[in-house]
C-alpha cells in the first residue's frame, strides 16, 4: 500500500471535515481541489 496515498486519504477526509463544520473556509475547498488534482497526475 502506497504511504502517501494512505496520508493523501486522511488528509483528504480531515479537509472533508473542516469542510463540513466550517462552510465559509473557502481554502478548505481549494486545498481539497488541488489534492484531487495532483491524484490524478500521481
Amino acid at each position: 500500500m502506497d504511504p502517501y496515498m494512505s496520508v493523501s486519504e486522511k488528509f483528504g477526509q480531515s479537509i472533508c471535515y473542516t469542510a463540513a463544520v466550517n462552510p465559509s473556509n473557502h481554502s478548505s475547498f481549494f486545498i481539497l481541489l488541488l489534492l484531487l488534482t495532483v491524484q490524478q497526475f500521481v
